[in-house]
């Protein structure tokens, strides 16, 4: 099973976060999920803030384009990714690499 899918208005993500590493990055997959790693800590939602600069900045769209689904206060999320249908395979390309480093 892929750790992303397609919707109407772009992606849905499973996301398995790890707050408090040693620097931001996203390290492949995590069983059906991408492992996004901050150095965030995980209070007052500030982890949550990084992975979502994080992902819109690997992904090259505005911060306001990544949003959290469900998770907000668990280490695995769902995160949507907003984006016009024409860039939904890029995105999706970009997911791919990212989930393969």
């Amino acid at each position: 099973m892929p750790f992303y899918t397609a919707s109407p208005q772009g992606l849905i993500v499973n996301i398995h976060l790890q707050p408090g590493a040693s620097r931001d990055l996203v390290s492949g997959l995590h069983g059906e999920a991408l492992k996004v790693r901050v150095t965030a800590p995980p209070a007052e939602g500030r982890a949550n803030r990084a992975l979502i600069r994080l992902l819109a900045r690997e992904l090259g769209l505005p911060p306001s384009a990544v949003s959290i689904l469900a998770g907000a206060s668990s280490r695995n999320k769902k995160i949507r990714i907003l984006c016009p249908p024409e860039r939904i395979n890029t995105v999706a390309a970009t997911l791919e690499k990212l989930g393969q480093s």
